[in-house]
């Protein structure tokens, strides 16, 4: 029988949540059972791809959830940062698995909390950091676990995104520290660029279903843009439990785009990845071992979710690996106050002088 799955929210990224499902449901894996919208005028195109689809309609989360108990295998959650914990603990309660956006929070007790429900239920949650799922990721991973490359000595993400006055007018939470009450942490670090640290946490585990946890960190928040209450750039670098340190990079503060790149540094090796773009392992002596082409993988990410409700046995990225995460946003927080930094607008863009070159600086090179 075909799993029933809902989605809450279908604009904005839920319309890439909801291009997903359809592209399963053709497939004859799942139905779209019921979606949860805001207006039926506001979201009409999207609603228009549900035709003949037999899809229930809700214009409240909470009607959702006590009409639908017990009748849904999993409900996807592609809603706001602050929403997670709540709606992922009544889907639990309603006996759904659920598919949550990264990232999970904005803070550890919150996915505790979160843990805690999942532990009660007899359901799983599942965490949107779609990287996890990537072939070349999971490739990546069993080779460094094999040893082949030796153990990782450094590590390093970095990236380059412009993002100008639209990105921070999007929603009510955008760059934020908390909203209607909750601590939220919105940033590159735990939004936009959230998946590159992760890789590295992830890249760094000892064993398979972990991952790797940070220590300490040190380094800057830079704020360009004066009206927003986080950081638009970060240059930290984390110890982890391995040892290894980790630098991240990131920044909004910039003119140029420049894709997000991983940079994994081994005794016998490296592994150096850009997004959409390559990847390329090197041995000792620089010579390659393998490569390829890094594919986006949203798609892969959601059929693996869905195999999950067919086969318990499937692996998905959890929620405790997704408080790693949370706990590194935190200990930033923590550490690293936030200093404020000249900058000049260019197209919407808060663009601080130099700070190319700061992030260039950061990466790592074989």
């Amino acid at each position: 029988m075909k799993k029933q799955v809902a989605l809450i929210g279908i604009s904005g990224f839920g319309g890439t949540h909801l291009n997903h499902l359809l592209a399963l449901e053709k497939d004859g894996l799942l139905d779209i059972a019921a979606v949860v919208i805001r207006s039926r005028e506001l979201e009409a195109d999207q609603l228009a791809l549900l035709d003949g689809h037999n899809t229930r309609v809700y214009l409240d989360a909470d009607e959702f959830f006590a009409a639908e108990a017990g009748k849904i295998d999993m409900v996807c959650l592609p809603t706001s940062i602050d929403s997670h914990e709540p709606f992922v603990i009544k889907a639990l309660n309603a006996h759904m698995n659920v598919l949550v956006e990264k990232p999970v929070s904005g803070s550890a007790a919150s996915v505790e909390r979160m843990i805690a429900a999942e532990k009660a239920s007899d359901r799983f949650v599942a965490v949107g950091f779609q990287h996890f799922y990537a072939p070349e990721m999971v490739f990546f991973r069993e080779l460094l676990l094999s040893g082949r490359l030796g153990k990782v000595v450094d590590c390093a993400a970095t990236a380059c995104w412009p993002r100008n006055d639209g990105y921070y007018a999007r929603n009510n939470w955008s760059a934020k520290r908390s909203v209607n009450g909750v601590q939220i942490l919105d940033s590159p670090l735990n939004n936009a660029c959230a998946h590159y640290l992760n890789i590295l946490l992830f890249l760094n585990s000892t064993r398979r279903g972990v991952t790797a946890k940070a220590v300490d960190v040190s380094g800057k928040l830079l704020r360009a843009r004066s009206e927003i209450e986080m950081f638009d750039t970060c240059d930290l670098l984390y110890t982890l439990d391995n040892g290894v340190t980790a630098r991240t990079a990131f920044t909004h503060s910039c003119a140029k785009f420049d894709d997000a790149r991983i940079f994994v540094a081994c005794e016998k090796g490296a592994i150096s990845w850009i997004n959409n773009s390559d990847w390329v392992v090197y041995g000792e002596e620089k010579n390659i071992i393998a490569q390829g082409k890094a594919v986006y993988p949203g798609e892969t990410m959601f059929r693996r979710v869905v195999a999950k409700l067919y086969d318990p046995s499937v692996e998905v990225y959890t929620l405790a690996n997704g408080m790693e995460h949370i706990r590194c946003v935190e200990m930033a927080d923590a550490k690293c106050p936030i200093e404020n930094v000249a900058s000049e607008k260019i197209d919407g863009v808060c663009v601080v002088k130099g700070i190319e070159e700061l992030i260039d600086s950061r990466k790592l090179v074989f």
